[in-house]
């Protein structure tokens, strides 16, 4: 495919009046309902799509308020390549850009619109942290974003799946200069860390099948707690956790919630997350009683990736080990009957408890997000964490035998 290279001297487009977010070869401009014919190349899925099917996507978009998606257009013929998606997260978005890789020059021009969208959301948005993701093996964009001064805060290991193989993911950060004058550099300042940081072994699970009187709804059975589905009367149960949590140290807010809202969130999702989001609730076993919940979200069947998180509401089964049985069916799930390949986590950074209960489980710190909200007059700052299906299966060696790094060598 022969494609034409502007000069950046070459005026805007005329066709759309765009006079800014304006390159050499492509320019930006908020997504439009004819952008459906296109939208293959404008909205990033795996799945074959019709126009009519995009029209509907797009017309929903508009009317939220927050829906923001640019679209990416070739300047010398204004056909739409991709797209620009920004996710308004506390005080630091995560911008998410997409080219359609049939393009040969899909790498330039991805390049392209981070020069163009960093120094307009940071310098003249006033964006205090800027997320930055993209693949590690796009090395034209990861030019450009070191060029702007992005700073790499983390890597998911083997996320993303591209011709036949794993490849990583990086994030980076873009930290508006003024702030940082003031405050310096966050990266400064040590993290701070509780519990031993030694993964446990995985206690004993097992299935449905397994038990000869299984609880009822169960998909996955402890020897202490099961995981099941929502239903209204975990919702209610949860909410009135809710009015009776002690603990403010998680990192955000404590909330009042009602059961509709949990039925709301858990049990009426949107239709189109219904793929992407499966929330179970945990059970103790010696008294059927719900006592948290856990799930995973933003999976991607793809890249074989999601997200989890897990909650003990009741602050009377806090520090028994229930929690750390429950992640583990849930892992059991991810990896075994979904078939996953990498989990992530996130907890805000002066969320001592649940960063050392990540660690025990075996999650491994992929590094800080700078300033991902406020909190006590300050910046806050966010762990990441990732697990790959290999490292949950290994076997966890008691401390008293050495490890494959330390063994001896036999004469």
């Amino acid at each position: 495919m022969t494609e034409q290279v502007l000069n950046a001297s070459a005026p805007p487009p005329e066709s759309h009046g765009q006079t800014f977010l304006v390159g050499e070869e492509i320019y930006l401009r908020r997504i439009e309902k004819r952008d459906a014919r296109f939208v293959m190349s404008v909205r990033n899925t795996p799945y074959p799509q019709s126009p009519a099917v995009a029209e509907e996507w797009i017309a929903q978009g508009l009317r939220d308020k927050s829906f923001g998606v640019w679209t990416v257009v070739r300047r010398q013929d204004d056909r739409p390549v991709g797209s620009m998606t920004l996710h308004h997260r506390n005080v630091a978005p995560l911008v998410d850009v997409h080219i359609d890789p049939l393009y040969p020059s899909a790498g330039r021009w991805m390049a392209e619109v981070y020069r163009l969208v960093v120094p307009w959301l940071r310098d003249e948005i006033h964006v205090i942290s800027l997320q930055l993701p993209v693949a590690a093996d796009q090395t034209e964009a990861i030019a450009a974003l070191e060029e702007l001064g992005g700073i790499r805060y983390a890597c998911f290991r083997e996320m993303l799946r591209a011709d036949g193989r794993w490849v990583d993911l990086l994030r980076y950060v873009a930290l508006h200069p003024h702030w940082l004058e003031r405050l310096g550099h966050p990266a400064d300042r040590p993290i701070a860390r509780s519990g031993s940081g030694v993964r446990r072994p995985i206690p004993p699970y097992g299935t449905v099948g397994s038990d000869p009187q299984p609880p009822k709804g169960a998909m996955a059975i402890g020897q202490r707690v099961y995981l099941k589905a929502f239903d209204k009367e975990d919702a209610e149960r949860l909410s009135q956790f809710n009015r009776i949590e002690s603990e403010t140290g998680f990192g955000h807010s404590r909330l009042l919630t009602t059961d509709g809202n949990k039925v709301q969130s858990r049990l009426e999702a949107p239709s189109f997350r219904l793929r992407d989001y499966v929330p179970l609730v945990i059970r103790r076993r010696s008294d059927d009683r719900t006592i948290g919940d856990c799930g995973l979200e933003n999976i991607d069947f793809v890249h074989q990736s999601a997200e989890s998180y897990s909650w003990l509401y009741d602050p009377a089964t806090r520090g028994e080990g229930l929690g750390y049985e429950a992640k583990q069916l849930l892992l059991g799930y991810a990896f075994d009957t979904l078939g996953l390949h990498s989990i992530q986590s996130y907890v805000m950074e002066q969320n001592l408890r649940s960063a050392a209960a990540l660690r025990t489980q075996g999650y491994r710190e992929a590094g800080r997000l700078f300033w991902k909200q406020t909190g006590d007059g300050q910046f806050l700052n966010q762990l990441v964490f990732d697990l790959l299906a290999d490292e949950w299966r290994a076997p966890v060696l008691p401390p008293s035998l050495p490890t494959p790094d330390n063994r001896e060598s036999v004469s």
